[in-house]
């Protein structure tokens, strides 16, 4: 992108085809999301004589995990990544509260990245979830409307066919993910870690 002349001051003008044909970008939807991205970065919003600041990213990850079968691989990625000097933000105490907080939202849109442990049925509540009740729904299209870095973390787990989840979180099956092998977890890490590691690169140069 910066061989096509784009820097920070002529993000806001990029288009489709502008990041199809100039810059080289032939996956549509690697260009879907970057557009929104471009869209959600912005750090200030000119209304008027007043200037709108837009969230900071303050966290490097959040994770989000189905209760009843993903708590302890979600505290063990905890550890391993907070142990690689990322800043984790993981909901302890919902495993005592079981409630939804809002605040958790706050979490993910300061976050960079989304790790979504997927461990076995982790979709199920989600499959007819059209009032965006379940709390895992409503974290995925949270972390999706943030632009968040999202990457799932599967563990035993079978996708769902696609059609059959919400059409405002079924992008989640498209992104790249990691396989947690038990027997292979510093490999698991090492990988999760690397797609962390490029992503923030990629982001930096847009900046």
């Amino acid at each position: 992108m910066l061989d096509a002349g784009v820097d920070t001051k002529s993000l806001h003008l990029l288009t489709d085809s502008i990041l199809d044909h100039d810059c080289g970008i032939k996956n549509g939807l690697h260009r879907a999301l970057m557009l929104h991205a471009i869209e959600k970065s912005v750090h200030s919003v000119d209304l008027g004589s007043t200037l709108v600041e837009a969230p900071v990213k303050t966290l490097d990850v959040f994770i989000s995990y189905r209760r009843s079968s993903g708590s302890q691989l979600a505290s063990l990625l905890k550890v391993h990544l907070q142990l690689r000097g990322f800043r984790v933000f993981i909901d302890v105490e919902r495993l005592s509260a079981g409630m939804f907080n809002d605040k958790i939202l706050e979490h993910i849109r300061a976050a960079r990245h989304f790790v979504l442990v997927l461990t076995p049925n982790a979709l199920d509540r989600c499959i007819g979830d059209s009032e965006n009740k379940d709390w895992i729904h409503r974290e995925v299209t949270c972390a999706i409307g943030a632009s968040c870095n999202i990457i799932p973390v599967s563990d035993n787990f079978l996708w769902p066919v696609a059609d059959e989840l919400p059409e405002d979180m079924r992008v989640i099956a498209q992104f790249n993910g990691v396989r947690w092998i038990h027997d292979y977890q510093e490999a698991c890490v090492e990988k999760l870690e690397k797609f962390l590691r490029s992503n923030a690169i990629r982001l930096h140069e847009l900046q």
